[in-house]
């Protein structure tokens, strides 16, 4: 009887092994197959996981990415270092737009957002950040407001736009 319990339960701690090695499998799928990016960051600002879409809007590869400080993608004018202080600035609550850096140093339009990531005594344990490149979002704001005070035939400065400056 003792045995058969020592075998049931060996049973049971293989098949939650399974589970859960097929759980991270699926997340891991999922993660690979994803078209925003994402990066996973330590509470000290290094790179610990990225998925395919950020390598190849950036050019790097994973293993340049990985394990390098996430300053290195982040305009320079926007990222912030030092522990706490890094993750208490990285995990504003809500989309904003941030500029990425490509390996040839393009700046990059994104939608950002982030999560902090805290274990069970609420202990940081990193941010997940996900974003979307919104260049062409970009440019159609731009060609809309060029549209809105340039005559689109002469390319001469419309009506409005002489308002607009005679207002300021």
């Amino acid at each position: 009887g003792e045995i058969r319990m020592l075998v049931d339960s060996f049973n049971q701690m293989a098949e939650d092994l399974q589970r859960t090695t097929v759980s991270k499998e699926y997340v891991g799928n999922i993660i690979r197959s994803m078209n925003d990016t994402l990066i996973v960051v330590s509470p000290e600002g290094r790179i610990l996981n990225v998925n395919r879409a950020i390598c190849r809007l950036l050019g790097y590869e994973e293993g340049e990415l990985v394990d390098r400080p996430v300053e290195m993608i982040f305009c320079e004018e926007l990222s912030v270092t030092g522990g706490e202080r890094y993750l208490s600035a990285m995990s504003v609550t809500g989309p904003r737009e941030m500029v990425y850096l490509t390996k040839d140093r393009r700046k990059i339009p994104m939608s950002f957002s982030s999560s902090a990531m805290n274990d069970a005594d609420g202990k940081p344990l990193g941010l997940i950040c996900i974003a979307q490149d919104i260049t062409e979002r970009k440019r159609a704001e731009e060609q809309i407001t060029y549209m809105a005070y340039y005559d689109s035939l002469t390319a001469l400065p419309n009506r409005k736009l002489f308002q607009d400056r005679l207002d300021r």
